[in-house]
């Protein structure tokens, strides 16, 4: 493998019995899982054939006839195991493979096939990836008698789909090397982004691993969460940050002007069009194109969009040529895409175009400890109004105590009205939420004679348990864990409600 290329893309795969061609059915000479892989995604800069020791040969084929068809630089690397449904065996050999290819391709992007081999592989691999110690995504070859006609070949799984268990993050992971953490911290404060909790940093560092690469991007983000500034720092720690960073609000876009403003027309094109125009393709030429609100692109608009994205061409409405463009697509939404293809709003392969690799934005609730230093870069904006200001002690306890719904963009709006209403230039919990009763703000009632704090914490706790349940669809252990609770604990709550 290339000694650390930036823009590698690598994929792992175990050779099976049915590699490289399959030997059951009529046509025995058919491509096995990974030769029909390739045949839809072959975009790989490097393939790791792993096998066995009594699949060597079928490996040094496999390698052969890749090479040949694709001009793919393949490997082969023996999994050294004595039992092929081993777990322990698997997992340690299948983290040796990984760690000696990460060595040499340092900053690589990374997939693994979930195609070939024992069960107890593609459990292993499953465990590895969903658990963050092998930064890899997940594809799968469907077998022929299974593929519907409107089925991709080759899917994508995503471990973290509400479908699968939670699997808990490694705490080693087989890739230790990061970005500089000192460009991060220049570019972090340069771009606005503000704040140092755990959960936001990891996120700017895996945004700085993965800005090197040309990978589409998909931001995932509640609304208020500073998905534009993170777009914008992406582009700004890639190569191509010389170049434009064009910004699409897809929310905001005519249905029937969609095709217009995306890919641009000719004069005379239509009634109207009065002269040339360049559509945010061009215009992100050799650089970036941030599409946010992407899920709400209606799915024929989605079909044009693929073109332009695989192949980087397009036609203006009023072409007979096709335009070549050159650059990095960044996309954002606040729904649930995945779920979307379900329901028929988002196509299957139009989301997985966008989703070559995901950044998560954590919520202001999961990160409250950054509330004062947010609320400190806002101040000298709003001192323009009243001079010299001051946030008090009980409006940083209120604001704790606050869930946020609106994130970043409610605390800036709630900090601004709070300035001008301010007295003696002091910012009071009042201040800050004028527009409902301090009670439902912080969730905590007045004492009073009678009170009983047993019967309101007794209460609280029956919330927090139902809330708990709900998100994780009925499944007990899921809400056990999300409430920090074993599963025995859970169940004996559980079984003291329907016995009260």
């Amino acid at each position: 493998m290339t000694k650390t290329d930036r823009s590698a893309r690598i994929l792992f795969t175990i050779v099976g019995y049915r590699d490289p061609f399959s030997k059951s059915g009529q046509d025995r000479q058919a491509p096995g899982p990974v030769l029909s892989l390739l045949s839809e995604m072959d975009h790989f800069t490097g393939i790791v054939l792993v096998h066995t020791g009594d699949k060597t040969e079928n490996a040094c084929t496999l390698k052969q006839i890749i090479q040949e068809r694709h001009g793919i630089e393949t490997v082969t690397s023996e999994l050294k195991i004595s039992d092929p449904t081993d777990y322990e065996d698997i997992l340690q050999g299948l983290r040796r493979v990984f760690r000696e290819t990460a060595r040499e391709v340092s900053d690589g992007h990374y997939y693994v096939s979930m195609s070939s081999g024992t069960p107890q592989m593609h459990a292993s691999w499953l465990l590895l990836t969903a658990s963050g110690e092998i930064p890899a995504r997940l594809l799968q070859v469907r077998e022929e008698r299974y593929q519907k006609p409107d089925q991709l070949l080759v899917r994508e799984i995503d471990p973290r789909v509400r479908v699968f268990p939670r699997v808990l993050p490694s705490t080693t992971p087989v890739i230790a090397q990061g970005p500089d953490q000192a460009r991060i911290l220049k570019l972090k404060q340069e771009i606005g982004i503000v704040g140092d909790h755990p959960a936001l940093m990891d996120t700017l560092t895996q945004a700085a691993r993965v800005a090197g690469h040309d990978a589409s991007v998909m931001i995932l983000g509640e609304n208020g969460t500073g998905k534009d500034l993170l777009a914008r720092y992406v582009h700004k720690m890639s190569p191509r940050a010389k170049g434009p960073l064009i910004s699409v609000n897809c929310a905001s876009i005519p249905e029937n002007m969609a095709e217009s403003q995306l890919f641009g027309h000719r004069k005379g094109a239509f009634t109207g069009a009065e002269r040339d125009h360049a559509g945010y393709f061009m215009q992100a030429h050799g650089g970036t194109l941030f599409l946010d609100e992407a899920g709400e692109l209606p799915p024929y608009i989605q079909a044009k969009l693929l073109r332009a994205i695989q192949q980087k061409e397009f036609y203006r409405i009023g072409d007979t040529a096709p335009s070549k463009v050159d650059f990095r697509l960044i996309s954002a939404t606040n729904r649930d895409m995945a779920r979307g293809i379900d329901t028929g709003e988002v196509r299957e392969d139009f989301y997985f175009r966008l989703n070559e690799f995901t950044l998560l934005l954590p919520p202001l609730r999961e990160r409250k400890t950054d509330i004062p230093s947010i609320c400190a870069s806002f101040l000298p904006k709003f001192n323009k109004i009243n001079q010299n200001l001051f946030i008090s002690p009980d409006a940083y306890e209120t604001m704790y105590g606050y869930h946020w719904p609106g994130n970043i963009r409610e605390l800036y709006n709630r900090m601004q009205k709070a300035s001008i209403m301010s007295v003696d230039g002091v910012i009071t919990a009042r201040d800050i939420f004028l527009d409902e009763p301090l009670k439902a703000r912080s969730g905590i009632p007045e004492p009073f004679e009678g009170f009983s704090m047993e019967s309101h914490t007794k209460n609280i706790r029956a919330k927090l348990i139902d809330r708990a349940m709900e998100k994780a669809d009925g499944n007990m252990s899921l809400a056990a864990r999300l409430l920090g609770m074993s599963a025995q604990a859970m169940y004996k709550e559980m079984k003291k409600r329907q016995s009260s």
